[in-house]
């Protein structure tokens, strides 16, 4: 069984490394800081913030004397491409030998007045009450899952990004079997 320390205890999230890996995996989720904002608004600071997190599980799992096969860090934002905005995903994973990869979603556009607010200061929650005002309470929570759920779609961004890095730390796996080999037949 493929154990896993993600660094992130988001449900959506912990779910989408569940679903990548399937019935065989064991997750264990930690809270760790990502050091940027919170609704990170560039690409360099949600790849900075997936690889804080990464490497902050790591530390954690060390320190607890607890080994793991990956450790994941994800984390969310926006990119502002124009006048279109986009929620992206970005996963970073170090194998227990210590080899990094990373990979990004290609991301989900926003509905345009919810892209300006959140570029002129608003936070996620309050332009999304702002956007689709509640009628009440219950109506506020229902309002907030479905953004979550359809609008940014998380899980699935997520099982991409992290699918990708998967198929890029294999290539790296690949290339340094290729070099090692080589090197065997120099000899």
């Amino acid at each position: 069984m493929k154990k896993i320390a993600v660094g992130n205890k988001s449900l959506n999230k912990v779910k989408a490394i569940k679903k990548v890996f399937g019935e065989d995996v064991q997750v264990k989720a930690f809270h760790v800081y990502s050091g940027v904002q919170r609704d990170a608004l560039d690409v360099s600071q949600i790849r900075l913030g997936a690889k804080n997190r990464a490497e902050g599980v790591k530390k954690i799992a060390d320190k607890k004397g607890e080994t793991f096969d990956l450790y994941i860090g994800i984390e969310s934002g926006f990119e502002k491409n124009g006048d279109a905005v986009k929620v992206k995903d970005s996963v970073y994973m170090i194998n227990s030998r210590g080899e990094r990869a990373e990979a990004s979603s290609h991301g989900k556009r926003l509905p345009k007045m919810i892209g300006e607010m959140l570029y002129g200061g608003e936070n996620v929650r309050s332009a999304v009450m702002k956007v689709y005002p509640p009628k009440d309470n219950k109506d506020n929570q229902k309002a907030i899952r479905y953004f979550n759920a359809v609008t940014l779609g998380h899980e699935e961004a997520i099982g991409n990004a992290t699918n990708n890095a998967m198929v890029s730390m294999k290539n790296n796996e690949n290339k340094m079997s290729l070099i090692m080999n080589a090197k065997k037949q120099r000899a």
